[in-house]
């Protein structure tokens, strides 16, 4: 097809394509912020209505790990704010542009949003699965936060946002070029959900070796069960150390197997807490090392840093647990190359040998929510070192840590496998989304 072009404020598009102000194709929707604006008091861990906050909204997808509901007495007072299946979520407070599709995937019915977002609603000229695909794009991301305004707390107010320009192609292409792009959309969440699964294996089996105690009797070095007789050998792979009547003795973490013993974390890691390089030492050419500042620097269990830095005071290695220590906490993914390890990350390695690894990389999983707990900070909460290094542990013996670590080692391996995958798939999409958006590429 011989496309003619023609010059617009948002750069060459295909002649017969249009720019428009978003509030020329899109309703923009703010949340209830009168006297029935919910408090923390009338919130809970499960009930009708999801009330998202900006953590459930951290990049350009949900997330659900964490949420919080208020109940249908509540939700029928609130005016305006309620999502509708095909609605877009867009942050517009705090960390600004972050979008999220609210569409048949989404497994709730009833749904509001925040202070700190605004809905972005259809109109007859435009496909809503474009519209999304269109704001994850660089040059609307560069648009937001030109619009936003505040240094401390940035914001988008709607009477900003509506500035907004995008582009819009004829209805059919825009149907054409969601199609491309969400067929890689697909394939990454297929990644995505196949890690899950394997994520859930992984804490089901720490939880029954390690929490539970349910670990194969043989492991215990074949100790004779309740009449004095050992086991037979048969049955060993297969029996629960616990359940078996495997001995326990008291500790002060509880009833343990015996020969066990109760240490701290720091026994078993070597902990490397970041540190900022100066801001001048930053920049966006890939040059030096790549950033980890803090939990927006995490894509699920992938990096995705937006700054580099020529000079790095703390790094951590490939194959390293990384994890967010300040602001939003809990964050952990394993290193894929070398990075420079900003305040708001640490990383940890295993102390004593291959064998704690995996069992290291549980445990840190298992205890994140208590270290969230312990954080201290007026503005930016955060975790410290001896709060990390003296977290009480159990220490197991080194030939049930070495089965662990056999049986993990091959989960996770399946996980990088998808990781890089992901990496890839991620690095096409991106390559793809401008070059069809502005119709550099054409669909028909």
């Amino acid at each position: 097809m011989n496309t003619k072009f023609k010059q617009t404020e948002l750069g060459e598009i295909p002649e017969e394509w249009i720019t428009t102000r978003i509030d020329g194709c899109i309703d923009i929707i703010d949340g209830d912020r009168g006297v029935n604006y919910p408090n923390k008091n009338d919130f809970s861990d499960n009930d009708f209505c999801l009330f998202l906050n900006t953590g459930n909204v951290p990049g350009n997808t949900f997330d659900f790990s964490k949420c919080q509901f208020i109940s249908k007495e509540k939700d029928e007072v609130l005016g305006k704010g309620k999502l509708k299946k095909g609605d877009i979520i867009l942050t517009t407070r705090g960390t600004v542009g972050n979008v999220a599709y609210f569409n048949n995937e989404i497994p709730f019915e009833n749904v509001r949003i925040n202070s700190g977002m605004v809905i972005l609603r259809q109109k007859d000229m435009v496909d809503m699965d474009f519209i999304y695909q269109q704001l994850t794009s660089d040059f609307v991301k560069i648009q937001i936060k030109e619009l936003s305004s505040g240094s401390a707390q940035p914001q988008l107010p709607i009477k900003d946002l509506r500035f907004l320009k995008l582009i819009v192609p004829p209805l059919p292409e825009q149907q054409q070029i969601t199609s491309i792009l969400s067929s890689l959309d697909d394939k990454i969440e297929l990644n995505r959900k196949m890690n899950k699964t394997l994520e859930d294996m992984a804490k089901a089996l720490f939880k029954h070796w390690f929490v539970d105690f349910e670990f194969p009797f043989d492991f215990a070095q074949g100790k004779p069960n309740e009449e004095g007789k050992p086991l037979p050998a048969e049955a060993l792979a297969k029996a629960g150390y616990k359940s078996s009547g495997g001995e326990m003795v008291e500790s002060e973490l509880g009833f343990i197997p015996d020969g066990w013993k109760v240490g701290v974390y720091g026994d078993i890691v070597n902990l490397k807490m970041g540190l900022s390089p100066k801001s001048e030492y930053y920049n966006s050419n890939n040059d030096g090392f790549p950033l980890l500042n803090g939990a927006a620097d995490y894509e699920g269990d992938l990096f995705k840093p937006t700054k580099y830095s020529t000079v790095a005071p703390r790094t951590c290695n490939k194959g390293d647990i990384v994890f967010c220590i300040r602001g939003t906490i809990g964050k952990i993914a394993i290193a894929d190359t070398e990075y420079c390890l900003g305040r708001g990350v640490a990383a940890i390695s295993p102390k004593k040998g291959n064998y704690y690894y995996y069992y290291s990389l549980m445990l840190l999983k298992k205890n994140i929510s208590e270290l969230e707990s312990r954080a201290l900070g007026s503005v930016i909460v955060g975790i410290s070192k001896d709060d990390i290094n003296q977290t009480k542990i159990l220490l197991p013996e080194t030939k049930l840590l070495q089965a662990f670590e056999k049986q993990l080692s091959a989960i996770v391996s399946l996980q990088i496998v998808n990781n890089n995958q992901t990496s890839r798939l991620i690095s096409i999409r991106k390559s793809l989304l401008p070059k069809l958006i502005n119709g550099s590429i054409r669909t028909i």
